[in-house]
């Protein structure tokens, strides 16, 4: 007997596989980086951030390190997509087949709105980069907006799992008794 390949489970595995190769690569950048920036950190991993913070990271990291935080970025593009997709692999296995034809659906765009605000401030903090030392105070302004917009849809993406438990389990009761 044969047994069928299930082209959704090799994705999801796939993805996931690729989600984990990218935040191990980054992670294995971030002794060099941590080196570079005397510990200041990446951009993108601060809730906020203000234009002299910007700039003083990257006068301090030199050429050098900004090129690796170049390099961190673009593996980050590759991250984020992934994780999109992980995060929403997460959401329909919550949700099952009870939620996803339903208005509950909507929080799919919970890990799509994370995600583009994660490409928009990388896009950003890598215009940022490669014009510096010039400096761009208002494009400064506006990277940190989105990443902590970025943050703000990772919290609503973590607060909705426990919700959409509660609904599932609601919602099943309703069809038992009917």
């Amino acid at each position: 007997m044969k047994k069928r390949v299930n082209k959704a489970q090799i994705l999801r595995v796939a993805v996931t596989m690729v989600f984990v190769s990218c935040l191990l690569m980054m992670r294995s950048y971030d002794p060099n980086f941590q080196a570079l920036s005397h510990g200041a950190g990446t951009l993108d991993m601060r809730f906020h951030y203000s234009s002299i913070e910007a700039y003083k990271l990257f006068d301090i990291l030199n050429a050098q390190g900004r090129l690796l935080y170049i390099r961190i970025l673009l593996i980050d593009f590759i991250f984020i997509t992934s994780f999109a997709l992980v995060q929403n692999f997460i959401l329909k296995s919550i949700m099952g087949k009870a939620l996803l034809k339903t208005k509950w659906r909507w929080a799919f765009a919970i890990s799509y709105l994370r995600g583009l605000s994660d490409v928009i401030e990388n896009i950003s903090v890598l215009i940022m980069i490669n014009r510096f030392p010039s400096e761009l105070p208002g494009l400064v302004a506006f990277s940190s907006f989105f990443t902590t917009l970025k943050f703000i849809s990772l919290g609503l993406w973590l607060v909705s799992i426990p919700i959409l438990i509660v609904i599932r389990i609601m919602k099943g009761k309703e069809l038992n008794h009917e």
